[in-house]
């Protein structure tokens, strides 16, 4: 049957199963304890863990290490004076500016992160160039407002409550 905590489910366990145990069926593993959940451990005590294809995470309170995360991209062609770019669980923003600028790039103003120590790598292509100002009311703590042109990236992280430059290239 289908791997559950509920007591002899599963193809098998290991372990007894009014204490901690492994459970398996044919595309599930289950660490329990006494029929309630339990941490499953990979690589406890070190050593390399290779995830063979995506990695999907669900329930993300606390991230420790290197996270890639979604990208995309965001087409602006449109004259405007701000525009509002979703972050969410984005780890690399490509934003094709072909509408060009007039007199002002387009202000950007960042959505949150979901987790803290998430890293945002933001590419400015097309025609024009992005405004990213040093603003708690755009979500962002940078060194200094940047104008950012084809070809170079702003690089962020996330604190939990906003969004913290931690570099800028300009390969304009």
């Amino acid at each position: 049957t289908d791997a559950s905590l509920t007591a002899g489910s599963g193809y098998a366990q290991f372990g007894p199963t009014t204490g901690s145990n492994l459970l398996f069926d044919n595309n599930e593993i289950i660490a329990r304890s006494n029929g309630a959940t339990a941490p499953l451990y990979l690589q406890q005590s070190g050593g390399k863990t290779v995830i063979g294809e995506d990695l999907e995470v669900t329930g993300i309170t606390n991230v420790d290490g290197a996270l890639k995360l979604k990208q995309s991209t965001v087409n602006l062609n449109v004259f405007s004076s701000t525009f509002n770019l979703t972050v969410g669980n984005k780890s690399f923003i490509k934003i094709i500016n072909s509408a060009g600028c007039q007199f002002l790039c387009p202000q950007a103003i960042l959505s949150d992160g979901v987790a803290v120590g998430q890293i945002l790598v933001i590419l400015v292509s097309g025609a024009g160039g992005i405004y990213f100002v040093d603003s708690p009311a755009n979500n962002m703590n940078l060194h200094s407002a940047h104008a950012i042109n084809y070809g170079s990236t702003l690089t962020l992280v996330w604190d939990g409550t906003i969004w913290n430059e931690v570099g800028v290239s300009d390969n304009s």
